[in-house]
């Protein structure tokens, strides 16, 4: 089966077409994401993941009601298009990532009687997988919505309270285990 009717199939919603899709994809569009983090400098202490980039890749085809996988045109070259896809979301992570370090610098000197947990915080959260590191990082040091943290994290808003809400408690485990 090529592409095209796997994507067709997909979009009926058949499971096993799309988990047919993502195996045959996945390698190529995993290598892509690699490439890149390996040539970013690590700018936040927390390294990009490319199995979770990997997977925010894919997971952003389905958003929207499917809404790239219903824009594929019949000439699309699909290992080239999720190769984009994965080139401009690890690149909006990096800039994300750069912006954070910039804001909490800034954060930072404006709130100096709060250096020593802000220090604390950091010096656990490390401790914590990527992807939670993150959620934690955009909740407690840049203040984002529900909204903006579910559109840079790619879970849905909906899903975003729950991840919130395990991802505090893995840390606060982490804390009650180490202290």
């Amino acid at each position: 089966m090529n592409d095209l009717e796997l994507i067709a199939q997909c979009i009926e919603g058949d499971a096993d077409a799309w988990n047919s899709f993502v195996d045959k994809h996945s390698a190529n569009t995993r290598a892509v994401i690699t490439e890149i983090v390996e040539l970013i400098p690590n700018v936040i202490g927390v390294p990009l993941d490319p199995d979770q980039l990997t997977i925010e890749v894919f997971s952003s085809l389905l958003e929207d009601d499917q809404r790239r996988l219903r824009r594929v045109g019949a000439e699309a070259n699909i290992p080239a298009w999720l190769a984009m896809i994965a080139r401009r979301l690890t690149l909006k992570r990096t800039r994300v990532s750069k912006r954070y370090r910039k804001m909490s610098g800034e954060m930072e000197a404006a709130q100096l009687e709060d250096v020593p947990l802000r220090a604390s915080i950091r010096e656990e959260i490390v401790e914590l997988p990527a992807r939670d590191q993150l959620v934690l990082e955009l909740f407690f040091f840049e203040g984002l919505s529900a909204g903006e943290i579910s559109a840079q994290v790619g879970v849905e808003k909906s899903h975003l309270k729950k991840f919130l809400t395990a991802a505090l408690e893995r840390f606060l485990s982490h804390l009650t285990a180490r202290h």
